[in-house]
């Protein structure tokens, strides 16, 4: 048996999602197939290191993670087979793996093809490369091993003396806001000062352990699963009632002020 993830901005409505595990299950019919998400929002490579890089970890040696998600800065007709931690990654090169990593790839396969670039395309060229290893292909089989590739900078916390300005990396579908802040981040900045956090029409001055922290409604702070600060409401979808709903997720802003 092999783990395959999937995580692509497919969506469920179009034959693309079909597709590509047909295709999967026509070359490695012993395939475990689990989706990680198909809503990743259209060329999106943040959102989708974002959640490689908050379940990779649950996952065994010897998986491979096939990222459908192109994004604008992808080389043309350029792939990636990344050997990670004793995982692979098969992406296009479009910059994911350094917002995934600050770590460098233990081993890093190019693969060139030339095709057009649907949906269906990228998931023919992943997979020849997931069964070349499954058969212990020769490396040379596989592609020319290569350290080039697309790197991307990862949007940073501003931080002050009295403060941090951080802004929102992904919105889950309960409509939580998580940021680009992180507790050890917090707690260096902070160290233990009062706080306020700063978001739209609410303050926040204390840091929850769960959503229930709060009455119903109401808005809290709390640090998720990956060590991210989440803004939420308990039982409501934060990023509509909280944020402009005119803006993109990538302009929300959160500011924390600590007293000096």
């Amino acid at each position: 048996m092999r783990i395959i993830t999937l995580i692509t901005d497919y969506g469920l409505k179009d034959h693309y999602l079909a597709g590509l595990k047909a295709a999967i299950y026509a070359k490695v019919p012993e395939a475990r197939i689990i989706d990680i998400s198909h809503e990743v929002a259209k060329f999106n490579v943040s959102e989708a290191s974002y959640l490689l890089k908050n379940s990779f970890s649950h996952f065994p040696e010897g998986t491979f993670h096939l990222i459908g998600v192109t994004g604008s800065q992808a080389k043309k007709n350029r792939y990636l087979l990344i050997y990670f931690k004793k995982q692979f990654i098969l992406t296009p090169d479009n910059g994911l793996f350094r917002l995934f990593t600050d770590e460098d790839p233990q081993v890093m396969y190019e693969i060139q093809h030339n095709g057009n670039s649907s949906p269906l395309f990228l998931s023919e060229v992943m997979i020849d490369a997931v069964v070349k290893i499954i058969d212990n292909a020769p490396a040379e089989e596989i592609g020319d091993q290569t350290s080039r590739f697309v790197e991307l900078i990862s949007y940073q916390p501003v931080v002050t003396a009295t403060g941090i300005t951080g802004r929102c990396i992904y919105v889950d579908s309960f409509g939580n806001v998580i940021t680009n802040i992180t507790e050890q981040l917090f707690h260096e900045v902070g160290g233990g000062r009062p706080f306020s956090i700063h978001v739209p029409g609410d303050e926040i001055s204390e840091i929850s352990e769960t959503y229930s922290d709060v009455g119903g409604g109401d808005v809290l702070a709390l640090f998720n699963s990956g060590g991210n600060l989440e803004i939420a409401i308990n039982g409501e979808h934060a990023a509509k009632m909280i944020f402009p709903r005119t803006l993109n997720q990538k302009d929300f802003q959160i500011t924390i002020e600590f007293e000096a």
